[in-house]
């Protein structure tokens, strides 16, 4: 396959590649040789699932290609994307039981990163709009330059048109403003007025910065005003909550994971073989300043070139927590203030569980339950996540 990623992990450093348009490709490795390999790891761009091969043996691949079979979406998932799926994201957040009325419709959420694939059959109806701050003028925000914006878009609105997946707030609007590459602080700012003078519901930035920004912190109070929750990934460091998840107007999301999502072979399932149940990958980050969690990894979701791809990263899960807010401003008429904000940071944290056996520091308050939340039914729950095809 074409495009696919490839990295060799070494003792001593790693080497990167891209695949050619036959699925070949040359790695030089500068300080191993192949005896030191560590690790493969491949990510196809979208239809496969990644591989990890731990200590492969390479002793020949100076004179002879090694050949990397990854395994496809449609044999983990019957028919698919011919067969609609429900991802185990959606069932862990008891998504798909709320009723089906509930689509997030008249809500508007911009999307601030990398653009938006709005050519993918499931997103060219919900995408209404956008900006590149990057290439004032054109309309390359319609494009994604790293497939990460496609990826949050479908978890939060694809359409529900009976095949792949569909989206948490499948009737709300999507804008695209994009900031990669090459976006500064100067731009989100932009962008920030963009979404305050458009009426936007629903703020994701997917970015980080390293240096606090006062100004970014000031335009985040004034969306706060104008009744824009803004909700942001909390980083995939492992480290401390990143800028700018960790201001006190943002809604910082971590990641969660579970056993069970993806092949044996896939890089997370490596990390601890005898791992059970729901866990906190070791890309998300240690409190504080994660407010709760949310399903990020092995997501399936929409991709480039009008496919479907698993998905990983505090974004992922951002978009899922995103979806779930479009639903709660579409059920709750909330004028447009602050306090529109503050009340939906208390439906989403009185909605969540904690979930036993996890570092509370890298869960916050835990994982919304979406009927909890719309005090649908009981809103008993309890921690067993699966995957249904």
């Amino acid at each position: 396959m074409a495009d696919a990623q490839v990295w060799v992990i070494g003792s001593a450093a790693t080497s990167h590649a891209v695949t050619d348009s036959e699925g070949r490709t040359s790695l030089v490795l500068t300080a191993d040789t192949p005896a030191t390999i560590q690790a493969v790891h491949i990510r196809p761009v979208s239809g496969y699932w990644p591989a990890w091969i731990d200590y492969p043996y390479l002793s020949n691949a100076d004179r002879e290609e090694v050949v990397v079979e990854v395994q496809a979406l449609s044999e983990t998932f019957e028919h698919f994307p011919d067969r609609p799926l429900t991802g185990w994201g959606l069932q862990a957040m008891r998504l798909h039981q709320i009723p089906e009325a509930y689509r997030g419709h008249g809500i508007k959420i911009a999307l601030v990163g990398s653009g938006v694939d709005v050519a993918h059959p499931d997103l060219k109806d919900t995408v209404q709009g956008g900006y590149d701050y990057t290439a004032p003028g054109q309309d390359t925000w319609r494009t994604d330059a790293t497939g990460h914006g496609t990826h949050c878009a479908g978890i939060i609105a694809a359409a529900d048109n009976r095949t792949g997946i569909t989206g948490i707030a499948s009737d709300a609007q999507l804008y695209s403003l994009k900031l990669f590459p090459h976006g500064r602080i100067s731009d989100l700012l932009q962008a920030l007025d963009y979404c305050i003078t458009h009426d936007i519901d629903l703020v994701q930035l997917n970015l980080a910065y390293r240096r606090p920004s006062q100004l970014t912190a000031w335009k985040l109070l004034d969306a706060s005003a104008a009744g824009i929750a803004v909700i942001a990934p909390a980083g995939d460091t492992g480290g401390p909550t990143v800028l700018p998840a960790s201001l006190p107007t943002v809604l910082a999301v971590g990641a969660l994971a579970n056993t069970g999502t993806e092949p044996a072979v896939s890089p997370r399932q490596t990390d601890d073989p005898a791992r059970h149940g729901p866990y906190t990958p070791t890309f998300t980050p240690t409190g504080p300043g994660v407010d709760l969690v949310a399903p990020g990894v092995a997501v399936i979701t929409t991709a480039q070139n009008d496919a479907y791809a698993p998905a990983d990263g505090t974004a992922i899960a951002a978009a899922h927590i995103t979806g779930l807010a479009a639903l709660l401003l579409a059920y709750h008429a909330y004028p447009r203030t602050s306090a529109r904000v503050r009340h939906l940071h208390a439906l989403l944290h009185t909605a969540c569980r904690p979930i036993p056996a996890l570092d509370t520091g890298r869960v916050g308050a835990g994982l919304p339950d979406a009927p909890t939340a719309f005090r649908v039914g009981s809103g008993s729950f309890r921690v067993s996540l699966s995957v249904r095809p």
